[in-house]
């Protein structure tokens, strides 16, 4: 199985290597979790990346993050595949086109739902925290004075979701 579900290199650029390195990374984060977690006979510089790294990754950011590159990278994967191909004509690439941005366009209205139960069902098998949306969100990191508070769901939904597909559909 692990040779049929592998990570790729960095070197393989095509679209469908990135996203088949993230559906792999899903499928297998709790055994990459696992071996960044039992590395040894490594610096403390080294180390201490590793268990940034596995923090990262303990969160429901990683979780959303690598989930919504995935969904993004299924349809843009499959539209690129079909510019590849030599025999295809311009009205049959338009017609993909039109396609993926409907596809787009329906992640953006009728998505949310699923994706946040899928995002919370991987975040559970995890022990990833899920965040309550109506709760306020804190950003880490910056100082919270003379900061805009709004809700998990406001930043998740309306900053992350919606702004990356409008990105993908313009």
């Amino acid at each position: 199985m692990n040779q049929e579900t592998e990570l790729k290199r960095a070197s393989d650029t095509r679209w469908n290597s990135h996203y088949q390195s993230i559906v792999n990374l899903i499928l297998l984060c709790s055994s990459v979790i696992v071996a960044l977690d039992s590395i040894e006979d490594i610096s403390s510089a080294e180390r201490r990346e590793v268990v940034l790294i596995l923090e990262k990754m303990r969160t429901f950011e990683f979780a959303f993050s690598i989930h919504l590159m995935r969904n993004i990278l299924g349809i843009t994967s499959e539209l690129s595949l079909t510019l590849q191909r030599k025999n295809q004509n311009i009205v049959n690439v338009m017609d993909f086109l039109k396609m993926s941005k409907q596809r787009f366009q329906e992640m953006r209205c009728d998505g949310w739902e699923s994706f946040l139960t899928e995002i919370s069902s991987f975040s559970a098998q995890h022990n990833i925290e899920v965040p309550k949306m109506d709760d306020i969100f804190i950003l880490t990191g910056r100082s919270r004075r003379n900061t805009q508070s709004f809700s998990n769901l406001h930043h998740y939904r309306y900053d992350l979701f919606n702004i990356v597909i409008n990105l993908q559909v313009q």
